[in-house]
């Protein structure tokens, strides 16, 4: 649990330098949508994890979804048991995200409830305000979400449906977690 907290701070950091598209381009955000896969062979860990993909962009605000997923060894063994969300918001107004915000899903009609993110930055970045959050989501959440035809989210007071585009690279994800 650990290392994932660790990698997801790690993955935000990088993911924040770096991002794609919309309000995003203001703030230098390339490679979104990418997947990684990286072995370490001093430590006999892989990290493996999806950049910040645009969840939604209105005049006011884009919100992206980043993921991660550490397991031992060059490849998964078993199925993980958690997986990290990194949320970011670039915002043209000072939006803030609520102190008590939550991540929710309909997921082909079943309601998952994702976590309440922790706040992990907030900062303004010429005329975008951004913030990040993090929130650790269990495997079999993650999973109905990944086997769902049709996903409506909710971080706070924005909603977003997924795209088959966007459920397609969720689903790249997890088949590289998973044995």
């Amino acid at each position: 649990m650990r290392r994932v907290a660790f990698s997801a701070t790690i993955l935000i950091i990088a993911s924040v330098c770096t991002m794609g598209q919309g309000l995003g381009r203001a703030i230098g955000i390339n490679g979104a949508g990418e997947i990684k896969n990286k072995y370490d062979r001093f430590d006999d860990t892989t990290t493996v994890s999806l950049s910040f993909l645009q969840l939604n962009e209105n005049s006011e605000q884009t919100l992206y979804l980043g993921l991660v997923n550490v397991y031992k060894g060059a490849s998964p063994r078993q199925l993980p048991e958690k997986i990290a969300f990194s949320l970011m918001s670039a915002s043209t107004v000072d939006y803030q995200l609520a102190a008590r915000s939550s991540l929710r899903a309909i997921a082909d009609g079943e309601r998952v409830d994702l976590g309440n993110p922790t706040l992990i930055n907030t900062q303004r970045i010429d005329a975008l305000f951004v913030q990040v959050t993090s929130v650790v989501v269990d495997y079999p959440s993650f999973k109905k979400i990944v086997n769902a035809k049709h996903v409506e989210m909710r971080l706070d007071n924005t909603e977003f449906s997924l795209s088959d585009t966007q459920l397609a690279k969720l689903r790249q994800f997890e088949a590289a977690i998973r044995p």
